[in-house]
């Protein structure tokens, strides 16, 4: 993705770890002093995923790939988000 964002790298590691754990494992909530910093990331992932739906010329398979991405992205921020107890 190429949205530069200070928790970049720790967002990632953390979404990694949080949605591919083992069938039935709980999911792992984010650092609380990093849960805002990592919606942050995710929320700019999916406004660039906006970005790219919107420009010209798109398919319309591209198109949908990148409102895909962007609902992604949201769906990762308000997993962060939940996981710590509604706040960041």
């Amino acid at each position: 993705m190429p949205v530069e964002h200070p928790a970049k790298e720790d967002a990632e590691a953390w979404a990694e770890l949080a949605l591919n754990g083992p069938d039935g494992a709980p999911l792992t909530a984010p650092d609380p002093t990093r849960a805002a910093d990592f919606v942050g990331y995710f929320e700019a992932c999916g406004a660039w995923c906006d970005r790219e739906a919107r420009r010209v010329p798109l398919s319309p398979d591209v198109h949908r790939l990148a409102r895909w991405g962007a609902s992604l992205w949201r769906f990762e921020a308000a997993l962060c988000r939940t996981l710590n107890g509604g706040r960041a």
